[in-house]
């Protein structure tokens, strides 16, 4: 066990040397030296990369040149446009996710290893071709025994290995620029590399993402709009995912479309009705719901792949959606700040008639317009940046959530010019609406609460028979935080020194005084001695003087 530790934290260190390296060639020098990176990259300054492109571009080759977690990361940064400026949104967005894929026979191991067959007994034939191929896995096409065609996904060995040593490195470097670098903490660093490690979990472990494919299958059931791909548990595990093959055209293949004779608007209309159910009826989300992962099949239903990538909401996120939505009908900024309160999302410290004001020149802008004339991708980003600009935060399911409703708005309006978000979506906030505050709806949910409430009451005797044996062991401790007033203590510290100093000056200004006058004889250099003291008095005292003026507290 010491030795696999030491080795994995010499490669987490090499790996940390690598990253500095690659920073710094590319021109973020100056931030690793501010934000006190304990390495020597005089090496790497040497031979500077790409000086004089701009910063968005140097940044996007350095994560490029870093790998795939980097990559990942720069496509999760991508979709904050309300917090960077446009040019590194638009810039990250180029960032792909492809890499070369990996040889046949390491195919064939790890799915040997991982289903414990040989492929030749699982699947009765292989295209050993991949047809994607990304930094986690590569995707194959193949058919079963029983003649169903299938594909197959199947992770790079390594993958997880190497994620989780970035991610703590991230982590790391996260805390190093909060720490040195006060303005990055507006971005929220640590916070963007707790939810990018979130995510890749997810993503390296494909029984999540077969989960989720079967809680859509179950939401849409029986649709004569949406079709989900049907998964194979006997032939998947963590690492290895087989699912349905989807024979459908991308939804942003117009041409091929119109070739077979779909309704292009009736598409569009389909994809907002089904993006919508999902969040104001299932509370489950596609998070991820970019053209190449939305087909359409041959009969006009939609077909959406690749279920890594999910949002949820919960019961008090539906309440604050439809709570948020009549605020905004009625022009009630004071409501709409009362749900950001209720959610506990705005700091303390903040001017509540400041956020109101603001908020109520945002209602005014869009309230004048008709359904027709709002551009939800427009809306919900000025919706973040005014969150930012306030320091409220932004849940991670509220952040996927305005990707995915401003995605499938720009792939909407690709398939017919007229479509418009807003218009489909009145009869859904409608029905949450009435689903909340009807009478049945408001006795299901306090039915709910009566039933939690009951329980922690019926919970009560036994905490309180486990404390008292606890007492009645010796072993019942209570501690105390003081909260706030290490700067109260700091201060009367340094008050202490303060009067110990000026005690210490006005005794020796009173010894020279009485040295000078009582010397005499019997202290031949008392002049000399009394002046010294003189002198040392009145150095301590300027420098009392100057500390207390830069103090302030004069």
């Amino acid at each position: 066990m010491p030795t696999f530790s030491i080795q994995r934290r010499l490669q987490r260190l090499k790996r940390f040397r690598d990253i500095s390296v690659v920073l710094a060639r590319y021109g973020f020098d100056e931030v690793l030296a501010r934000a006190h990176l304990p390495l020597h990259l005089k090496a790497a300054l040497r031979r500077p990369v790409g000086r004089v492109r701009t910063g968005p571009e140097r940044l996007r080759l350095a994560l490029e040149a870093l790998g795939p977690t980097f990559i990942k990361l720069g496509q999760t940064l991508s979709t904050r446009s309300y917090l960077f400026p446009p040019e590194y949104s638009r810039e990250l967005a180029k960032l792909q996710d492809k890499v070369n894929p990996l040889g046949f026979d390491t195919i064939r191991e790890v799915i040997t290893a991982e289903l414990g067959r040989p492929l030749d007994e699982v699947f009765a034939a292989f295209d050993e071709v991949p047809f994607a191929s990304a930094s986690i896995a590569q995707v194959h096409r193949a058919r079963l025994e029983t003649g169903e065609e299938v594909v197959v996904k199947v992770q790079r060995p390594g993958v997880r290995e190497a994620f989780a040593v970035d991610v703590m490195i991230l982590e790391d470097i996260a805390r190093l620029l909060e720490e040195h670098m006060p303005e990055s903490r507006r971005y929220d660093p640590t916070g963007i590399v707790r939810e990018f490690r979130r995510t890749t979990k997810r993503e390296v472990d494909f029984g999540i993402e077969r989960a989720n494919i079967e809680v859509f299958r179950r939401n849409f059931a029986g649709s004569e709009e949406v079709y989900v791909e049907k998964t194979y548990p006997e032939y998947s595990t963590s690492r290895v995912l087989t699912i349905e093959f989807i024979d459908g055209i991308k939804i942003s293949d117009i041409d091929r479309l119109r070739e077979a004779d779909v309704d292009t608007a009736a598409v569009a209309r389909k994809g907002a009705r089904a993006v919508l159910k999902q969040v104001l009826e299932d509370g489950f989300f596609h998070a991820d719901p970019h053209p190449g992962n939305l087909f359409v099949l041959r009969d006009g239903r939609i077909a959406p792949v690749d279920f890594g990538m999910v949002g949820r909401l919960t019961e008090e996120d539906m309440d604050a959606l439809s709570e948020f939505f009549i605020g905004f009908v009625k022009k009630d900024p004071a409501r709409l700040v009362g749900v950001l309160e209720k959610l506990g999302l705005i700091p303390p410290d903040t001017e509540r008639r400041e956020v109101v004001e603001d908020l109520m020149l945002l209602v005014d802008k869009y309230s004048t317009l008709s359904l027709g004339q709002i551009n939800m991708k427009e809306f919900i980003s000025e919706i973040m940046s005014f969150l930012t600009m306030y320091r409220i935060r932004i849940r991670t399911e509220f952040m996927l959530l305005g990707k995915a409703l401003g995605v499938y708005e720009e792939v909407g309006r690709v398939l017919d010019p007229a479509f418009n978000m807003l218009e489909e979506a009145r009869p859904f906030m409608q029905r949450l609406i009435r689903r909340r505050y009807t009478v049945a709806g408001l006795l299901g949910r306090r039915t709910a609460d009566l039933g939690d409430m009951i329980t922690q009451i019926a919970s009560i005797p036994g905490d309180l028979a486990g404390l008292i044996a606890v007492a009645k062991a010796g072993r019942l401790r209570i501690e105390f935080e003081h909260l706030g007033l290490e700067r109260l203590t700091a201060e009367f510290e340094k008050s202490s020194s303060r009067i110990s100093f000026s005690m210490l000056v006005a005794a020796v200004i009173v010894a020279s005084c009485l040295i000078m006058l009582f010397g005499g004889d019997a202290l031949p250099y008392h002049r000399a001695l009394g002046t010294g003291g003189f002198l040392v008095a009145a150095v301590v005292g300027l420098w009392l003087l100057i500390d207390t003026v830069r103090s302030g507290r004069v």
